[in-house]
């Protein structure tokens, strides 16, 4: 794949995980909280959202895992989808982090710049 080709392929995926995000984002919330439902399943589990949001990320990651073994995909999912539910998980993760990190949560100073971290 040339580099051209490779910035196209990856405008489109960009573009595809930006309007799944807001689609199912609208899908999972309440419509006022982005992280509505990994709320309320850390209440009804009573574990912490991010625990939440890993096992949803496992999911596609065993997924992927298995594409990356066997050269093949299991369901009647295109692998592509998983890749893209994947990335939203870790997006929604680092946003969960960073909505912790402003509050003085126990994220620490994963998301800040290396620069900042040295002050």
């Amino acid at each position: 794949m040339t580099f051209a080709e490779f910035e196209k392929f990856e405008m489109g995926l960009l573009e595809e995980i930006q309007d799944t995000n807001r689609t199912k984002g609208q899908e999972y919330t309440d419509g006022r909280e982005r992280f509505h439902n990994f709320n309320e399943e850390a209440k009804d589990l009573d574990i912490d959202r991010l625990k939440v949001a890993e096992i949803f990320l496992n999911k596609h990651m065993r997924a992927i895992k298995a594409y990356i073994r066997n050269g093949k995909v299991s369901s009647n999912e295109p692998i592509r989808g998983r890749f893209v539910d994947a990335i939203n998980y870790l997006i929604l993760i680092a946003g969960m982090a960073e909505e912790d990190e402003k509050k003085g949560g126990y994220c620490g100073d994963i998301l800040r710049p290396l620069s900042k971290k040295a002050e």
